[in-house]
């Protein structure tokens, strides 16, 4: 998850991810204004690296031309430090991968292919909250409609169709 702009209530954005019993959430003050964070298992490291100006999260796992199934956060800054954002092609598996530049205050989503992992944003145009659980983001927003479009593809399809959630103030990131 990540906010950038109004990182105030992140508190209460955190807590509304800490609900299964031996998950922690790790989180990381980039810069004024921005917080990168993960919920993980108890017994994994904290989730985030940083690496000069660059930070990187991954949750899932990818497979590599060169490699079998790995979770290396390493060997992502390595690809995207040679091949820029086209890095994302040369990886396959079921993963969403956050990296931040801090020199350039930028950030970059990114999913697989066919979107296995959700990652739903929000912007109000001030707050960016980015998120893999809707209840994180629905924590902090102040304003909700129901969006009845993407209620109805959720119960109809069994999934969210496009961007569509069942919050109109809510995306689904394309795949």
């Amino acid at each position: 998850f990540g906010i950038i702009g109004d990182i105030s209530r992140s508190g209460d954005f955190m807590r509304a991810l800490e609900h299964l019993e031996g998950y922690r959430c790790n989180s990381m003050t980039l810069d004024e204004g921005t917080l990168l964070g993960i919920t993980v298992l108890d017994f994994m490291d904290d989730g985030i690296m940083e690496r000069g100006d660059l930070v990187v999260s991954l949750n899932g796992e990818y497979y590599t031309d060169e490699s079998d199934a790995t979770s290396s956060r390493s060997m992502i800054l390595d690809m995207f430090e040679r091949q820029g954002r086209r890095f994302i092609r040369s990886l396959d598996g079921v993963f969403n991968i956050f990296i931040y530049d801090k020199r350039e205050k930028r950030l970059l989503l990114f999913n697989d292919w066919a979107g296995n992992h959700n990652l739903f944003y929000h912007f109000d145009g001030r707050t960016f909250i980015f998120s893999t659980e809707i209840k994180g983001i629905l924590r902090i927003m102040k304003e909700k409609t129901v969006n009845g479009k993407g209620i109805v593809e959720q119960f109809m399809f069994g999934h969210m169709l496009f961007d569509e959630t069942p919050v109109e103030e809510i995306k689904l990131l394309d795949p």
